[in-house]
């Protein structure tokens, strides 16, 4: 059988073709009836593999973790500015049709004057301050 294992496939027949392969199959199923799992799962550098993949797998989810609460408070950040910004644009449009809007120049720079007016309610007026507060580009715009 020694020298069946030696010679290409195509040098042999069919029968010794089949014994070769069967000898082979009874050989790896040998070897995997005789491993010994725990051997290997107790070997030292199996085990810090393993603990490493573990302390990576968990760095990664708090690194998600982290990565997806910042874009939820980007995100709140970006709703708080467009309903500041519409909040503007409301109380602009109404002092407009109040016809109470001064222009007022400063450092070069047309900045829109809001004041206050029976047409403009408080809240209205104050979040639209603070959004032109807040958001300086909102300033020039209106």
């Amino acid at each position: 059988t020694k020298a069946l294992k030696n010679r290409p496939s195509w040098a042999l027949t069919k029968e010794q073709n089949e014994a070769r392969a069967s000898a082979e199959e009874d050989e790896l199923l040998d070897f995997a009836m005789s491993l010994d799992y725990q051997r290997f799962i107790d070997d030292l550098d199996i085990r810090d593999a393993l603990e490493f993949v573990k302390k990576r797998v968990t760095e990664l989810d708090g690194e998600t973790a982290k990565i997806e609460e910042e874009e939820e408070k980007k995100e709140k950040e970006i709703k708080q500015a467009e309903r500041a910004e519409r909040a503007a644009e409301v109380a602009v449009d109404r002092a407009e049709v109040a016809g109470e809007q001064n222009q007022v120049v400063h450092d070069g720079k047309a900045k829109v004057a809001i004041p206050r007016s029976p047409e403009v309610t408080t809240p209205g007026r104050d979040e639209a301050q603070h959004a032109l507060d807040t958001h300086k580009g909102l300033k020039q715009v209106h």
